[in-house]
């Protein structure tokens, strides 16, 4: 990735950071909600939606806040971590683009923001590691592993704003 790409895209998000005036930038957030299906196999079969609510804070200094949380039905989870955009799970990967790699037992999430002005589409995509053909995902119900042959984005809605 290029200096320009990023100082480009790290300059549209500060836009919405910075009010008229103000000598120090703030915080972008970026709230993306996903409408998912999975198919799980085992250990015990279940088909259902999830809803996955995601919330990103960038800093002016490059570190990068996410609140995680995810419901399906009676059953939910919550996480929170925090690193530098540019490190292992975040990073700047084309003008306008921000990209989350999250590396699981037998595949990778990937989550990609596209930015423009004051806007954003969010989409994300399981994708199988070598030798594999289930997904191993977190289940909601126990919070224990579980195995998938179908993880599928049904839909999602992204915003952007300034605190």
């Amino acid at each position: 990735m290029g200096q320009r790409s990023y100082r480009s895209l790290l300059a549209i998000l500060l836009a919405f950071a910075l009010e008229p005036g103000q000598a120090q930038a703030g915080e972008t957030v970026i709230h993306v909600v996903y409408h998912n299906h999975f198919v799980r196999v085992r250990p015990s079969r279940w088909e259902g939606d999830v809803d996955q609510e995601m919330t990103i804070v960038l800093s002016g200094r490059n570190d990068v806040r996410e609140e995680f949380n995810a419901s399906s039905g009676r059953f939910s989870d919550s996480w929170n971590s925090e690193g530098t955009l540019g490190d292992a799970h975040w990073r700047v990967i084309g003008p306008n683009r921000l990209q989350r790699t999250k590396d699981l037992p037998q595949s990778m999430r990937i989550d990609t923001i596209e930015i423009q002005r004051d806007h954003c589409r969010a989409i994300w995509e399981y994708r199988l590691k070598p030798g594999f053909t289930e997904y191993e995902i977190r289940m909601l119900s126990t919070k224990q592993w579980g195995f998938y042959n179908e993880a599928q984005m049904v839909s999602s809605t992204c915003d952007i704003s300034a605190r």
